[in-house]
């Protein structure tokens, strides 16, 4: 009797519907990929030195074949784009 009292409880709480999310992206290691990345990280006007590098690294290595450093360099270099720059304090 306790079983189906706890049973008929959980199934009254209101369930998450994962279908009013956005949909999930499914990405795989492809050159189309690596061009798509490549393409949202030159949309950005003035990224940081060091985003820029690794976004031009990365587009030159999904070129060479090597997709998975390629996507890894560009994935880290949107972070980058993306993260709010610090102001730096000159000398006193």
């Amino acid at each position: 009797m306790r079983r189906n009292c706890i049973l008929a409880l959980l199934l009254a709480l209101p369930v998450a519907s994962h279908a009013q999310s956005a949909p999930i992206a499914v990405t795989t290691d492809t050159l189309e990929y690596c061009q798509h990345l490549a393409g949202v990280a030159a949309q950005h006007r003035k990224p940081p030195l060091e985003a820029r590098r690794l976004a031009e690294e990365g587009s030159e290595l999904c070129l060479q074949g090597a997709i998975r450093p390629g996507i890894a360099r560009l994935r880290r270099a949107l972070v980058l784009m993306r993260t709010p720059r610090r102001a730096v304090a000159g000398p006193p």
